[in-house]
């Protein structure tokens, strides 16, 4: 039977992830219609990689992996990949995330949507978003322009500094544009007279009017 899909080894070098990677595994095995427990654990011990596996037979030593079921084995290696962490911690870290240098709007808005992901915000989610958003990002301008907005809502706070960013970046390939079109009569140089080349500035005096000129110019 052909499989649907693909699902790689886990990559132990970013253990953060695994809440993700059992996630598109839940989805591979929906996917080829794995439902039997004994089969779903073969996918598992199958795809995980040699690395993890290892890892699996430490944590639940003595047993072996094939004696544990398909949900021990995945509440195993949470527990060592993503253990649970304070929700007072997660909203420290939200609270403390600002835009980054060289961060796009929609990569912040993108790293503030995951980190809120396990805040436990509840209802509150959509106005503490905002306040982040407009608290965080790093152009001064923009933040006026939110700040100065009433009943703004986190849809339109994301929509504003989005459109704002983009008109920024326009005008900036605009005005790069215009000032490399210089009008050719502006790279030509007067060149004084020979007659009126004197390098002393009292020769220059005009006589008429007490101007640094030649009296006949």
């Amino acid at each position: 039977m052909v499989s649907l899909g693909h699902i790689e080894e886990f990559d132990i070098a970013r253990p953060s992830s695994w809440d993700s990677y059992a996630e598109r595994l839940q989805f591979f095995l929906e996917a080829n219609k794995v439902t039997d427990p004994v089969q779903k654990r073969a996918v598992l011990l199958s795809v995980i990689g040699s690395k993890t596996y290892e890892i699996i037979r430490s944590l639940v030593s003595p047993t072996k992996p094939s004696d544990c079921s398909f949900e021990e084995i995945i509440k195993q290696l949470k527990n060592h990949f993503a253990p649970t962490t304070s929700e007072t911690v997660k909203r420290f870290h939200f609270n403390r995330r600002s835009q980054q240098s060289g961060e796009s709007i929609a990569a912040y808005i993108a790293e503030l949507r995951s980190l809120a992901e396990n805040c436990n915000f509840g209802s509150s989610l959509e106005s503490l978003l905002r306040d982040r958003l407009v608290c965080g990002v790093r152009d001064a301008a923009l933040q006026r322009r939110l700040l100065a907005k009433h009943n703004l809502t986190f849809a339109l706070a994301q929509e504003e500094a989005l459109a704002y960013e983009a008109a920024s970046a326009h005008s900036k390939e605009i005005q790069a544009s215009a000032s490399s079109v210089i009008a050719p009569e502006l790279h030509q140089v007067y060149k004084m007279p020979a007659s009126a080349q004197v390098s002393d500035p009292v020769k220059l005096r005009c006589h008429s009017c007490g101007g640094c000129h030649l009296r006949g110019n």
